[in-house]
């Protein structure tokens, strides 16, 4: 005979998706670029699987400038990193920077948030072409538009009408409790 012994099992570790945001900092804008890089230097504190873009006319990678615990000085670094402040936007442009540069890297199993206007300055089969392609390398494209706070929004733009079929959720993001209510989210991803 012998005796059996249960064997321990430890049970599996939930562990958060990395998140990839792309923020806008075009001129259409401007309100609300402050309170996102605030947003993304919480998020970038708070998680270490977090990597930060911003784009208008060019994409720069701002995360090592968000990983610095004070915010102010944080913020003072993506300012000296960034050269697009409140400028034109091109979307599709900054997206295949991404794709080409980062996708492979970051994108893979990651929860991407696209912080836009989805205002672009130009023509949108490019823009279709790079969104579908960065919705087909990410677990989950969520994307963040301040314009949806507003109960008559329409998707007349052309950018904007080329980028919805590729996203997996379209959300407002104009205050503090809907950048909370995504924390929340994000959570659960």
């Amino acid at each position: 005979g012998g005796a059996t012994l249960p064997l321990g099992r430890r049970s599996l570790r939930r562990r958060a998706p990395p998140v990839v945001a792309l923020a806008d900092v075009s001129g259409s804008m401007s309100r609300y670029t402050r309170m996102f890089l605030h947003f993304l230097h919480a998020l970038a504190n708070e998680h270490n699987r977090v990597q930060a873009f911003t784009f208008g006319t060019r994409l720069t990678h701002i995360t090592r400038q968000l990983r610095h615990r004070d915010a102010d000085a944080a913020l003072e670094g993506v300012t000296r990193l960034v050269k697009d402040w409140s400028g034109g936007t091109r979307i599709g442009a900054c997206l295949r920077a991404f794709n080409v540069n980062w996708s492979r890297r970051l994108g893979q199993d990651a929860v991407v948030l696209l912080i836009s206007d989805g205002l672009d300055c130009e023509g949108a089969d490019d823009l279709a072409r790079q969104i579908e392609r960065l919705h087909k390398s990410c677990r989950r494209l969520i994307w963040l538009n301040p314009l949806l706070r507003y109960p008559g929004f329409e998707a007349k733009p052309a950018g904007i009408k080329a980028m919805l079929p590729h996203v997996d959720e379209f959300l407002p993001v104009h205050n503090l409790q809907s950048l909370m209510d995504l924390e929340r989210a994000l959570e659960y991803s």
